[in-house]
């Protein structure tokens, strides 16, 4: 465990469980959806912790109803496990009572679509909660399903997230987005949700809970798309890279058992990054291009269409590969940049065309046979974060010339 764990975790920081292959109901029961609270039913079935509760549903429209009285504040896990018959789905619900104790507020759901077990959770304090069971689609009035509720002092900060209509949100951070978790109960599920704004990739490590003492237990991770279709299975002890399009994501850590923890680091691999930029040549259109001082300096005159060549360098000062250059150029004519962007080649080197705009000519030059006016325009790279140095800083932006 150690030699796995920790070497690979040094190299992190320098650089049989259960699956739900399920489709979630991303549209709630009217029982669910409901605002406003709920009359307290008349009568509910006592559930008692640890025993399971056999029973039927009664009617497709029909909620039935449960109850736990708890004496202490903790953790109430619920798991429903309905039958697998096709076509049937049940849904399951939690309430608590209003602070006048005269109406129910809903406070928890598990509501898979064509998933067998619902499972949710909530941290109770002293009170009467109540469990609803509806059949959302179908109906079995043959084979019972079970209802069981188990209790956890011992849970730790991010719970309760047993499903993923209560998945806190996961942001991903730079270095690294670090979680240390443990299982309060064998069936203990966690949950995390990660919403994507463009497609990523990710480069994750699940492994032992940082705090040492605490044991491993074959817990894996599984991705899963807002289809809840499985993505990927991550298991421990090494590093695993997915590429992730735009969207929500839930990440279940399955498996493990009661007092077992874990650990993940999982971060966004960014492409290769540019330090600088050395500019070798820009190619100009108008039988204009070259390097020339027009009284300001050595500068590459440039009009109409154009090529910026050259080599970006790493952080090492070493030709970098497949890293972004983007260029921008001033238009005097337009007041705006002109941009354009390209990866480098396997050495580093990049071509990068633009197109640029007529120059005004507010600046003028006497060459002995004409006058020449041009532009002096700002010429700016960036590595795809932020603007990096090279060793032009701007350029001459011829306009036109008036033979004398």
């Amino acid at each position: 465990m150690k030699r796995f764990g920790i070497t690979l975790l040094a190299a992190w920081m320098l650089g049989g469980a259960g699956v739900f292959a399920a489709q979630p109901n991303l549209q709630p029961n009217a029982a669910a959806s409901a605002s406003g609270e709920l009359p307290i039913p008349s009568s509910a079935t006592i559930l008692s912790e640890g025993l399971a509760q056999p029973d039927l549903p009664a009617s497709v429209s029909e909620t039935k109803w449960y109850r736990i009285d708890n004496t202490t504040k903790r953790k109430l896990t619920v798991q429903l496990t309905g039958p697998s018959t096709p076509g049937v789905d049940y849904d399951l619900y939690f309430y608590r009572t209003n602070a006048a104790g005269t109406a129910l507020q809903q406070v928890a759901l598990s509501q898979f679509k064509t998933q067998a077990t619902e499972q949710l959770s909530y941290i109770a304090d002293v009170g009467t909660y109540y469990v609803g069971v509806n059949a959302a689609s179908g109906l079995d009035t043959a084979n019972p399903f079970q209802l069981v509720f188990r209790a956890s002092t011992g849970h730790d900060i991010s719970e309760p997230d047993d499903s993923p209509w209560q998945a806190p949100k996961l942001t991903l951070k730079t270095p690294f987005t670090l979680l240390n978790h443990t299982k309060d109960q064998d069936e203990d599920q966690d949950w995390q949700k990660l919403e994507l704004g463009k497609e990523t990739e990710l480069m994750a490590m699940l492994h032992k809970n940082d705090d040492q003492t605490i044991p491993y237990e074959n817990i894996v991770l599984n991705i899963f798309n807002d289809q809840f279709s499985l993505v990927k299975t991550i298991t421990a002890f090494s590093f695993s890279q997915v590429k992730l399009g735009k969207g929500a994501y839930y990440l279940q850590f399955a498996g493990g058992k009661a007092g077992s923890g874990y650990s993940l680091r999982i971060k966004e691999v960014l492409p290769p990054q540019a330090n600088r930029v050395q500019i070798t040549k820009i190619d100009s259109s108008g039988g204009v291009a070259g390097f020339m001082n027009y009284g300001h300096g050595n500068k590459w005159r440039v009009k109409g269409d154009i090529t910026v060549n050259g080599t970006a360098f790493g952080s090492n000062d070493q030709p970098i590969a497949n890293a972004p250059v983007k260029v921008s150029i001033w238009s005097r004519l337009n007041n705006a940049y002109i941009t354009a962007s390209a990866n480098t080649s396997a050495n580093g080197t990049f071509n990068i065309p633009l197109k640029l705009v007529p120059a005004i000519g507010n600046h003028q030059y006497d060459n002995s046979i004409s006058w020449h006016y041009y532009d002096i325009v700002d010429i700016q790279f960036n590595n795809g974060e932020k603007n990096i140095p090279a060793n032009i800083f701007d350029l001459y932006h011829f306009a036109y010339q008036i033979r004398k």
